[in-house]
């Protein structure tokens, strides 16, 4: 549960865990049951595609706020509010 303190804009995750029975004939072939990455790091991440994905998905977002700032003080403010409520849901999905 998010108590109500919590003004972020993002939505509350919850993670579940499944115990997975392996067949005995993968544990004969050398599968482990250690983790082979304990920890992700940024560093080793391909950072181009992270990047290149980034500015395709936020790109579109982009203009569509320059667009929205050149009509601003033509539009109601429920409009403005209607527009900046499905942009940041835009946003946090992306």
């Amino acid at each position: 549960m998010d108590p109500d303190i919590n003004l972020s804009g993002h939505l509350p995750t919850t993670a579940i865990r499944c115990n997975h029975i392996c067949p005995v004939a993968s544990l004969a072939a050398g599968v482990t049951k250690e983790p082979k990455v304990k920890q992700l790091r940024w560093d080793h991440a391909d950072l181009l595609s992270y990047y290149n994905s980034t500015v395709s998905l936020l790109c579109p977002l982009y203009y569509e706020l320059l667009e929205f700032s050149e009509f601003f003080a033509d539009i109601g403010e429920v409009e403005r509010y209607n527009f900046t409520d499905s942009y940041n849901s835009n946003l946090v999905n992306i």
